[in-house]
């Protein structure tokens, strides 16, 4: 019976090793890693779908999930079925991948390419790449393209392209029952990522300030994520410390305790303009909050039909995070009943790629120009 395998990394591919590696020093198949990278994906809702879908079809025995990166190689068992691994260069995992496998890519980046050739040339696999938004999702080699910002299948030069909802980790982040167990105390969270020029933390640092200077407070407001040096990082520390700005807390938070600061805001805003559909705006509206959203071009259609929109401006969005907080202050009860839950690790995530590995398992490798057709029509 095949496998799954799932290449990934979230720290950014090792740069100093360009060829296949013939051996690898450390035995990372018996020896437990503390990867810091390892440890956050097992809240990663994609790793999470992934190692259960052994449970969901016969069709795949086990899953094995490798990143890339140069420190801790070594193992983390994330159940019965699912292994992950950490090596030092993803061509370790070809050590991995048999015959009918099937391997799904996320990453792609230039020095995993004669990896991914290798697999590819050999067409023994079918190869599927969840497309986060880069230019690699039109490299020659994916048979199958998973994309949330669709809606139906599109045919692509080299293969297809399919619609996902990117899952959730759902035993991670949920809804408490608020207003009964938990106040909602905090108005704002603003993102929920590292702090970057792309994910548009400036421009609500900026809404903020419009905020007290046309109304003489600022809503309470919180800012998880490490910063990443940059012009607009420099504007928002010089801010962030001023008493009448009301931010709370800004800094690194681990996925377990940013759930509870969900659970305990109002309004996520997401202004980001780089990045698909990140997973935060999923998760904030899985622990109940309202999300406001700048770019509907980057989120799925799922996001911003359950979103409010606003033009990514500090004077707008300033309007609507007060629109917003009047229309809570008086229907908290009302909102509680009725939040936005997550697109569904369980009833929506898994059943696309347990479809998809179920009409892979019917169609041969060799077979596979012909029956991408098939899936396309």
């Amino acid at each position: 019976m095949p496998n799954l395998i799932y290449l990934y990394t979230t720290g950014g591919a090792n740069g100093g090793m360009n060829r296949l590696p013939s051996v690898c020093t450390v035995d990372y198949t018996s020896r437990s890693t503390n990867n810091r990278y390892a440890i956050a994906a097992q809240y990663d809702g994609m790793i999470k779908m992934f190692g259960e879908i052994p449970n969901h079809t016969s069709h795949i025995e086990h899953t094995y999930i490798f990143i890339d990166s140069v420190s801790d190689p070594g193992r983390l068992v994330i159940n019965s079925h699912c292994d992950l691994f950490v090596v030092p260069h993803i061509a370790l995992a070809l050590n991995h991948i048999h015959p009918d496998d099937i391997v799904v890519v996320r990453g792609g980046f230039r020095n995993w390419i004669p990896t991914i050739t290798q697999i590819h040339d050999a067409r023994k696999n079918w190869i599927l790449f969840y497309r986060a938004n880069t230019a690699h999702g039109h490299w020659p080699y994916w048979d199958i393209t998973l994309n949330d910002l669709i809606d139906k299948p599109t045919p692509i030069k080299h293969g297809i392209q399919v619609p996902f909802n990117k899952p959730v980790n759902e035993s991670v982040f949920g809804y408490i029952d608020s207003p009964n167990v938990i106040h909602r105390d905090v108005d704002i969270m603003i993102g929920a990522s590292h702090i970057h020029r792309k994910k548009g933390q400036c421009n609500v640092i900026k809404a903020l300030e419009y905020f007290y200077a046309t109304r003489g407070y600022a809503p309470k407001s919180i800012l998880p994520g490490g910063f990443i040096r940059s012009i607009e990082n420099s504007y928002i520390q010089s801010i962030i410390n001023k008493p009448e700005i009301n931010i709370v807390y800004a800094g690194p938070v681990k996925r377990p305790q940013l759930s509870m600061l969900m659970n305990h805001t109002k309004l996520f805003i997401h202004a980001g303009t780089g990045g698909q559909n990140d997973r935060s705006t999923l998760e904030a509206m899985a622990c109940g909050c309202e999300v406001i959203i700048t770019n509907p071009k980057s989120v799925a259609p799922f996001v911003r039909d359950n979103a409010t929109i606003a033009v990514n401006s500090p004077e707008a969005i300033s309007n609507i995070v007060y629109s917003k907080l009047s229309y809570y202050s008086t229907n908290a009860s009302e909102l509680a009943a009725n939040y936005k839950r997550c697109n569904g690790l369980y009833n929506v995530s898994i059943p696309q790629i347990t479809g998809i590995v179920d009409f892979i398992s019917n169609n041969p490798v060799s077979n596979r120009d012909v029956s991408i057709q098939e899936l396309v029509s």
